[in-house]
């Protein structure tokens, strides 16, 4: 059977990101727990593994869940094959090494189990109208299988043999005698459905049944008991039982071998896929109650000018009792390829910087993308640097620690990457780390790669003109902010892009509370 993948597209090499800190910078195992089927003690899959870099990969996994929230009894069957197919792995396991009567009867169960997924999949898959090109191949490949003339003999062989197992009241063994009349070899001739009965005449009298009966036994073995004695009776007994288990047992491994072949080959390509089931079904569960909250939900499309519209931070969607989170456009493009977003605190900055990064994660795990629309360009890395998340690491010193994690950063940046930091450099003077970041910033422009600066640097972004003075930078900055609403002086969590107002945030909020020289000293009347 030719292995399908339901989240890879053929020309992929799978090659991904050389840096995953942002998984954990994101908080993405909480958003996407791909491990939610799994059972406790078994191997826990990595998201690390899912991430993709190609572009045809991404818009297949798009297509893919779109027909999935369209069509989620689909969906809900996937969860319920994985829950069969790791009973048959199960199954495997516990029938493996082992030549036991009932280890040897799993192996019917598997097949019974097998022809129950191919079955339910047909009926599901029967008048859909599919967009993903993989779906579209399993369902060839289970619509082939279920009209085969060999599935069908497998389904009416499976289900004689099923009813003769389940019903089994004797078995017929036979023994090959040497010229001594001695036994030299012994198997099963039959499993039989019907009970032995006695071939005596007084018993056929009894019956009133004097017709040949291929179940009468010539010569009844229990009237020799009858002169044992209870410990003799018991041992002729355990004799009997132990041959005829015995010689039971390697018949049925003789057959258990040929359907293990056969259950192997049909069953294998299917639990091949679990590790992508669990995967999907790790993705699927947040964007089914995004979707239940009436978020908007979006495929990617591709460009180098890149803007998307209603952007939301999907973690705060799924976790937050709010009845709506604050939307905000984000813009990759000639006008502005790197932003200074400043702010005042708790004014949505950091909101913003993890919803773009969980903007980008989401585009190369090829989910569909939390907002109205997108046209995103992908990138080859991912780089966040969160030193609140960081703060018990600071072993030799805040500022030597954030120096030498961004120098790393930016030994691996390039024009192609992607970058967010929050609120670094700020462990040392304000001046120092204008001219820090400045000097960062420059170095990126030149590059040419993308990202945001959060910052409480208020100073910095008067650096903006200056930083784009170079004719040889690749990539222009430009300054964001996070609004506060003109009318009521409260937060509005909007960010929008452009030259920053006023001197500083923290100077218009002492305004507001009349914290200016003028505002206290108009309140002293013995003063004016």
């Amino acid at each position: 059977m030719e292995q399908v993948s339901l989240i890879w597209s053929a020309g992929d090499d799978r090659k991904s990101f050389i840096d995953f800190n942002f998984i954990d910078d994101l908080n993405l195992k909480t958003i996407f727990n791909i491990n939610s089927m799994k059972k406790a003690g078994d191997i826990q899959l990595e998201l690390r593994d899912f991430f993709t870099v190609n572009r045809e990969t991404i818009s297949l996994r798009n297509e893919l869940f779109q027909d999935l929230l369209e069509n989620r009894d689909i969906f809900d069957y996937l969860k319920e094959l994985v829950g069969i197919l790791e009973d048959i792995l199960q199954l495997y396991q516990i029938r493996h090494g082992h030549e036991t009567i009932e280890a040897n009867l799993y192996a019917i169960k598997e097949l019974e189990m097998y022809i129950e997924v191919i079955k339910k999949f047909h009926g599901l898959f029967r008048d859909r109208s599919l967009k993903c090109p993989s779906l579209g191949k399993f369902v060839a490949i289970i619509n082939e299988i279920f009209n085969s003339d060999e599935f069908a003999r497998l389904c009416r062989q499976t289900e004689k043999l099923d009813h003769h197992i389940n019903n089994i009241k004797s078995i017929t063994v036979g023994v090959n005698l040497d010229a001594q009349f001695m036994p030299v070899e012994a198997g099963i001739v039959s499993i039989n459905d019907q009970s032995y009965v006695s071939g005596n005449v007084i018993d056929k009298i009894l019956r009133l049944d004097f017709s040949k009966n291929d179940f009468e036994c010539m010569a009844p073995l229990e009237p020799i008991k009858r002169g044992f004695n209870n410990e003799q009776r018991i041992a002729l007994a355990m004799s009997i039982n132990s041959g005829i288990y015995s010689v039971f047992s390697r018949s049925m491994a003789s057959w258990k071998s040929a359907i293990k072949t056969y259950s192997g080959m049909k069953i294998s390509w299917l639990c091949g896929l679990l590790p992508e089931f669990y995967f999907i079904i790790g993705c699927m569960e947040p964007l089914i109650t995004l979707y239940e909250k009436n978020y908007p939900l979006c495929s990617a499309r591709f460009g180098e000018k890149e803007h998307v519209s209603e952007l939301y931070n999907a973690g705060l969607a799924l976790h937050s009792s709010r009845t709506e989170v604050v939307r905000n456009s984000l813009w990759f493009d000639d006008e502005g390829r790197i932003y200074i977003l400043t702010g005042p605190n708790q004014g949505g900055k950091s909101i913003y910087t993890y919803s773009v990064g969980l903007l980008y994660a989401m585009l190369h795990l090829g989910v569909l993308l939390p907002a109205r629309e997108a046209c995103l360009s992908p990138v080859d890395n991912i780089f966040t640097y969160f030193p609140a998340r960081k703060a018990e690491s600071y072993g030799k010193g805040r500022f030597a620690t954030e120096c030498a994690d961004l120098s790393a950063i930016s030994r691996k940046i390039t024009g192609r990457s992607l970058f967010l930091f929050d609120e670094c450099l700020s462990s040392t003077s304000s001046v120092e780390s204008t001219v820090i970041a400045k000097e960062v910033l420059s170095a990126y422009a030149r590059i040419g790669c993308k990202g945001i600066f959060t910052t409480h640097l208020h100073d910095l972004c008067r650096t903006v003109g200056e930083i784009n003075t170079d004719s040889s930078n690749r990539s222009r900055v430009e300054n964001l902010s996070a609004q506060i609403d003109a009318t009521t002086g409260e937060r509005s969590f909007k960010i929008v892009k452009g030259d920053v107002l006023g001197e500083s945030f923290a100077y218009d909020i002492a305004r507001k509370y009349r914290l200016t020289k003028d505002d206290i000293l108009a309140e002293k009347s013995d003063l004016v």
